[in-house]
């Protein structure tokens, strides 16, 4: 399978699961993807505890059609007006795992800025989709299964 179909986003879990993938939905794989996971366990024999804090990140496109941004539109006023939540497969790498790790998240989504339309082209330019308050729902996400 290519790596491009890995990327998924979707209103509910359980639709992460199926036909949810950027390229169904008429969506470019993402230029650039930040994801930082902030959980920090302490061995409980140095008084430690697990410490989960909020993660969160963005997805940043370089350029998006007009119709590309609606679909995009659409899924974060959905989310807004349902749960809240707006569910992602996305990549991250960090020093815990060497290449890439594919995790599956839930997270509230931030409306991007929708004001850099380009002249007459109907093209926007570095579209940032962020999202607050993640939780990481499957790590290794469940398209790898």
């Amino acid at each position: 399978m290519s790596e491009n179909l890995f990327y998924r986003i979707a209103l509910t879990q359980a639709a992460l699961e199926t036909g949810s993938n950027f390229f169904v939905r008429g969506l470019p794989k993402p230029d650039l993807v930040t994801f930082t996971d902030h959980t920090e366990r302490v061995p409980k024999s140095q008084g430690g505890e697990a410490r989960h804090g909020y993660t969160n990140g963005s997805l940043l496109w370089l350029r998006l059609s007009m119709d590309e941004a609606g679909v995009l539109r659409d899924l974060i006023e959905q989310a807004e007006a349902g749960t809240g939540l707006i569910y992602l497969t996305v990549p991250r790498t960090d020093a815990k795992h060497t290449g890439i790790s594919w995790v599956d998240l839930s997270g509230i989504p931030i409306m991007p800025n929708w004001e850099s339309l380009q002249g007459t082209m109907f093209v926007y330019e570095n579209v940032t989709l962020k999202y607050n308050a993640a939780i990481v729902l499957a790590t290794p996400s469940t398209v790898m299964t």
